[in-house]
């Protein structure tokens, strides 16, 4: 399960994206080694930041800096999961009750 947080980092990036009542915030590869990181109106598709980088630390430190009231929002096998008080872990740590469909990494 994703960890509560406000901003974005190297490992929870490709698996969620920042929201706030308003704006949705990302940071996306894409072909070419690049790094965009995007905020946009998650209604009306409106773009407020998108800026390309070469390196993914400085794309989630452009993201990071923005000044919004962040919550993490996790997407796919991220954000199927259980209440801590149903789940159960086997010994390596993994949810035996949460996204049927996903493998615990």
């Amino acid at each position: 399960m994703e960890e509560a947080t406000n901003s974005l980092n190297s490992t929870n990036y490709s698996k969620g994206f920042l929201i706030d009542e308003e704006w949705i915030g990302g940071v996306t590869e894409m072909d070419g080694g690049l790094f965009s990181a995007y905020v946009s109106h998650y209604l009306t598709g409106e773009t407020l930041v998108y800026q390309e980088f070469t390196d993914l630390e400085l794309a989630l430190s452009h993201l990071n800096a923005i000044p919004k009231n962040w919550k993490f929002e996790g997407v796919g096998c991220s954000a199927k999961t259980k209440p801590e008080s149903s789940k159960k872990t086997t010994s390596t740590g993994c949810s035996t009750s949460g996204c049927n469909a996903c493998q615990c990494k």
